[in-house]
């Protein structure tokens, strides 16, 4: 009986090993990728809202866009009945649609009824 192993069988160790490597390296090259594209989504999503918050509070109507490093942004009055802006955001790079934000004609903030904390609470 002989101890230790064959050729062979060290070649199929080694084969499966790199087999693993591999597809670690792989899978950390899309965790990276899926990092990114959350990171300019996040981003996105809240340029969108900001600015569809500033038109809806403003009231304006128009159409306009920003550039940032990341990308853009973009609005314009939407043509449905409810009237309205949309706001989007899209990546530089890949150009596509990353977020997007609808702010209504009248906006209903700030609250009419907010009691004022220096006065404390307002008596019926």
């Amino acid at each position: 009986m002989r101890r230790g192993f064959s050729l062979l069988e060290l070649l199929v160790a080694l084969v499966l090993l790199e087999v693993g490597v591999l597809a670690t390296v792989g899978m950390l090259f899309l965790a990276q990728q899926n990092f990114r594209r959350a990171d300019l989504t996040l981003r996105g999503v809240l340029e969108s809202q900001w600015i569809a918050d500033s038109l809806a509070f403003s009231g304006s109507g128009g159409s306009g866009s920003l550039n940032y490093p990341w990308g853009g942004v973009f609005w314009a009055p939407t043509s449905d009945p409810i009237g309205g802006i949309l706001v989007t955001a899209s990546s530089q790079g890949r150009a596509d649609t990353t977020a997007w934000a609808f702010a209504p004609e009248r906006a209903a903030f700030p609250p009419l009824s907010w009691p004022d904390s220096s006065t404390g609470p307002r008596e019926p």
